[in-house]
């Protein structure tokens, strides 16, 4: 029995201002009642009654709000009102939705029920009824997400990623709450935005915080990130076109627009909060007695089934791991993860560390080299420890390395390279120029470093015997990788060509670490393409007869001679002769060029610095292509790039040499957790 008295008649119904009953008053239940009775005001609604489920809190309630408050929803009591808004416990929504409908229309908060099983029911049984189901989806009514909305139909093609996050603060209590259920509002914009039904192709924990891959009809492919986390609440949307980004923080009510040469930021100004926003759409609908009403049952069905889809995705205890390409950064994800994982690596040469690493400096970098970019020296700093941990036996530290500026320096002058030195914390010793290597009269500060080499030929026989004593990884040569597509269950299939033969193959999670084709996955997986600027370079390697020396000459511009580590051999570089063609390409791919030596310039413009490479024999030239991201303001600087594309997929583009097990490693660390989530 109610605890209160029944109040209403059936004729005292109005459909020009809708009678509304409010069940639940929770902290939820406030904020429906508060914006209710803003509507109310407006002459949107009526607020004729609430529903708490004890006699106690009844009586607390009933000289507070001015209106009946009720213990149960009988019959007679749904009968004369015009909507119901439901704002209860997750689990108590089917069988609440079920009780109501046969005799009101509904508005019952997300998630549609608990279980698909109720979820099942909850649709057939809406699907016979007359009334009116709606599911408070609030983030459909977002200006952001209403705004982006509109944004996005004037696009003549679909976005390549979108990506949807809600975070919560960490609070006691949470890990009894299922993400899934309670939080499963970016599922919800994702369909929302795309129109779709997306199927969950990934998805990984990580504490409270669970992330899912979806992937849609159009190509499109979805990534949602929710939970508890940290002290800051978190409400994003970004959607990504490849040339053009869309940005909505919903915590504000703006969306940014972003190009290479173009950034917008739209105000929306009048706004409608998204639950009143919500409260409005489902009273207006009663007035016009809608017949259809949106988010209504199936969408709220559609919805839950992909949320509820995404914590069965999870990849074996003992994972299969593709990386592609065997040079220093390959090799060194896979000495990390051979232990744990079945690794096969894809090398399309016959010989490991064939390109990139190979067509290098072999210089042990500190930090010396960028005076500009503090960003690359700290990166060069924090994973030096890790390189020396695991290739440490093969750095040379007895070669002398020494960094010179230019007496007609413009832009690192003697004092602003000191100055660069000290804020980077490094150690040097001011000496004089080495005689007989470089001109005094075109210098005027040199610096000795503990800078080395690292030798190039033994740490490449060191790796292939360490692969080769690992019995989970699985070395292929002239292996070259021709495709990659998705499987079933967010399996990523690979297809490899060798000898004219091509196999497919499943694997769990794929590492892409071709340096210059860093865009590799991107182009056939769909991930959004990295803007990279291609440079033809050329390096010449050198037969001089004097001891194993590294000299750098900055602003020099920068001309720079370093020791193989084997005697009497050198390798010689100069920034403007060295780049011998420049690119960026629309596929973020390394265009095919034939190059043509520039080795007389090279050598006559590093002479003026170094006049010991005017009469050196040139072994060879060495040509190679550098990539960097494109369109960057620091032009100095060589971070190293892991791209987490999601899905189980990374995408590497080695900056530093010395950062190649930092970065295995972190690669590595995201593998081994989301294997054992």
């Amino acid at each position: 029995m109610s605890a209160c008295v029944f109040q209403m008649r059936k004729d005292q119904r109005s459909h020009d201002r809708p009678r509304i009953l409010l069940a639940g008053m929770g902290a939820f239940g406030r904020q429906h009642f508060d914006t209710w009775k803003e509507l109310e005001r407006a002459g949107c609604a009526e607020l004729v009654g609430v529903v708490v489920k004890t006699a106690e809190h009844c009586r607390q309630l009933e000289s507070q709000l001015g209106i009946p408050v009720y213990t149960d929803l009988r019959p007679e009591l749904l009968q004369a009102v015009d909507g119901v808004d439901l704002v209860t416990p997750t689990g108590t929504h089917a069988d609440l939705i079920l009780q109501c409908l046969p005799h009101t229309n509904v508005l019952a908060e997300k998630p549609l029920a608990a279980t698909m099983r109720e979820a099942d029911r909850v649709r057939r049984f809406a699907r016979k009824q007359s009334h009116l189901l709606m599911l408070n989806h609030v983030y459909r009514f977002h200006p952001s997400i209403i705004e982006l909305q509109s944004l996005m139909k004037k696009q003549r093609k679909s976005p390549r990623v979108v990506t949807a996050v809600m975070l919560n603060p960490l609070a006691p209590g949470v890990e009894d709450y299922d993400p899934f259920l309670e939080l499963l509002h970016p599922f919800d914009i994702l369909d929302a935005l795309l129109g779709s039904k997306g199927s969950v192709a990934f998805a990984h924990r990580k504490d409270h915080v669970q992330v899912a891959g979806l992937r849609f009809p159009n190509g499109t492919l979805g990534k949602v990130k929710l939970g508890w986390t940290g002290e800051q609440r978190v409400r994003s949307v970004e959607v990504d076109y490849g040339d053009m980004r869309l940005s909505a923080n919903l915590q504000d009510a703006s969306v940014l627009m972003q190009t290479r040469d173009r950034f917008e930021r739209i105000i929306l100004e009048n706004r409608c909060r998204p639950l009143e926003g919500a409260l409005r759409h489902f009273a207006s609908a009663i007035r016009m007695r809608t017949k259809n009403i949106e988010p209504g049952v199936e969408t709220a069905h559609r919805t839950l089934g992909i949320s509820l889809s995404a914590p069965a995705r999870r990849p074996p205890a003992k994972p299969r791991v593709a990386i592609i390409g065997g040079g220093i950064f390959g090799v060194s994800c896979a000495i990390e993860l051979a232990p744990h994982c079945e690794v096969v690596v894809f090398e399309r040469h016959a010989e490991l560390l064939t390109e990139a690493t190979f067509h290098n400096q072999w210089r042990h970098h500190s930090g010396f080299h960028y005076p500009r970019s503090i960003e690359t020296v700290r990166e060069i700093q924090n994973t030096r420890d890790d390189f020396h941990d695991m290739y440490g036996s093969r750095v040379i530290q007895q070669i002398v390395s020494y960094y010179c500026t230019s007496a007609s320096a413009r832009e690192i002058t003697r004092d602003r390279y000191l100055d660069a030195c000290a804020a980077g914390g490094l150690e040097f010793t001011i000496v004089d120029p080495p005689a007989g290597i470089v001109d005094p009269r075109q210098v005027d500060l040199c610096i000795r470093t503990d800078e080395g080499v690292f030798q190039f030929y033994n740490l490449r026989e060191e790796i292939e015997a360490r692969l080769g004593g690992l019995p989970n990884c699985e070395l292929r040569r002239q292996t070259a990788v021709t495709n990659a597509k998705w499987g079933k269950g967010g399996d990523k299939i690979i297809e490899s060509r060798r000898d004219g033969k091509l196999r497919r193959e499943q694997f769990d999670f794929v590492i892409n670490a071709t340096y210059a084709n860093l865009n590799l996955l991107s182009n056939w997986l769909g991930f959004p393409v990295q803007p990279l600027r291609f440079d033809l370079c050329e390096m010449l390697l050198l037969d001089l007869p004097i001891d194993p020396i590294c000299v750098t000459v900055l602003d020099g511009p920068f001309t720079s001679l370093v020791g193989t580590g084997r005697p009497g051999e050198f390798l010689l570089s100069h920034i403007h002769e060295s780049v011998l063609a420049t690119a960026v390409t629309r596929d973020g791919l390394p265009p095919v060029w034939l190059p043509r030596s520039n080795h007389r310039d090279l050598i006559r413009q590093c002479s003026r610095y170094l006049p010991v490479v005017s009469d050196a024999r040139i072994i060879e030239s060495r040509f190679a292509i550098r990539a960097v991201r494109a369109f960057n303001e620091d032009y100095d600087g060589r971070p190293t790039v892991v791209t987490d594309h999601g899905f189980g997929c990374w995408s590497i583009l080695g900056g530093k040499i010395v950062t190649s097990v930092s970065s295995a490693r972190n690669v590595a660390a995201n593998i081994l957790s989301r294997s054992n989530a």
